[in-house]
């Protein structure tokens, strides 16, 4: 199945909904009060512009690879606020590879060969789990002319994959607001998917970031035929919805941020996870480069991985 290019919002929009899977554990939130808004106005006051300015905020361009570049914003953001609290954050961060994750999740996910467009947040997730994620510059989503296309990753992605792992993952009941909400305050970002629409097409704030009141709202939808599939990170909420960090690049919205009001999300939303890190590793040995492949045995042991197939062929440049 092709993605879908929407021209009013010129984004390509392919994600796809979980699949069914009864082995997937739920999420059971804490019984705690929620803050009527998380963060408060103070916290995004002072870190947001902070964060905008780092180079975490990702832009996947006109092309699709959502579930990767999705999942990317959340393992960014979860690293980042560890880092605020050792230190780190105040060094250039490094963002980790939208690529790896999107390309292993389509060998993780519900659906056979990888000649498709798109992929589901639990494919994506699998990957992370069973492989960690390497850093942007070891497997990179753009050549260095800024070109889309596919590129054998360094030697060292897989050792370096092990030192981002996956630590446990549970899908958030998508029809409660409120689990979605304790999911968010436990633990600061969650990986969300959902059908997104021409009302995304919120223009660049000029406003300086003071609080949540300084963050753009998705509008409603204006044509049914815009409707399409895409993932991305919830790093908060208030009392008009979900505080949305999305992959377009800084333009969208406030710095890369806006509010999808819960409406929104009740109607069009499909899937919800929550993931914490988990404990760095030390490498095993390296395997070969993953390759595309219509037919393909996968071999994945501590974090490294490689493929056998049929046809030994790399993806088309």
């Amino acid at each position: 199945m092709p993605g879908k290019f929407v021209k009013s919002i010129g984004r390509t929009l392919d994600a796809r909904p979980d699949r069914l899977d009864l082995r997937d554990r739920e999420f059971t939130p804490n019984v705690v009060s929620l803050p009527e808004q998380w963060p408060d106005d103070a916290t995004i006051r002072k870190l947001l512009p902070r964060y905008c300015k780092s180079g975490l905020v990702l832009d996947q361009g006109s092309e699709g690879a959502c579930t990767g570049f999705g999942l990317a914003c959340v393992v960014n953001y979860l690293h980042w606020r560890v880092g605020l609290g050792n230190g780190a954050a105040r060094s250039k961060p490094r963002t980790v590879s939208p690529r790896m994750l999107y390309h292993l999740a389509r060998f993780y996910d519900e659906w056979p060969g990888e000649d498709y467009d798109g992929s589901s947040c639990r494919g994506a997730l699998k990957a992370w789990h069973k492989h960690g994620v390497c850093t942007e510059d070891l497997w990179p989503y753009r050549d260095k002319a800024g070109h889309v296309r596919f590129m054998k990753p360094h030697d060292t992605w897989a050792e370096d994959a092990l030192q981002r792992r996956l630590g446990v993952y549970y899908r958030v009941n998508r029809a409660s607001v409120v689990d979605m909400q304790a999911a968010i305050l436990e633990i600061g970002a969650i990986y969300v998917s959902a059908d997104v629409h021409d009302g995304w097409g919120i223009a660049a704030s000029k406003k300086n970031i003071t609080g949540h009141k300084s963050l753009p709202v998705v509008g409603a939808m204006k044509k049914a035929d815009s409707l399409g599939g895409h993932a991305f990170a919830l790093v908060g909420y208030n009392r008009t919805g979900f505080v949305v960090q999305n992959s377009w690049g800084l333009p969208w919205g406030n710095c890369g941020f806006g509010v999808l009001p819960y409406e929104e999300w009740v109607k069009y939303g499909t899937d919800s996870w929550i993931a914490a890190l988990g404990v760095p590793s030390h490498a095993a040995k390296a395997s070969g480069v993953p390759l595309a492949s219509r037919e393909k045995t996968v071999i994945a042991r501590a974090g490294s991985i490689t493929f056998t197939s049929s046809s030994s062929k790399e993806p088309p440049p």
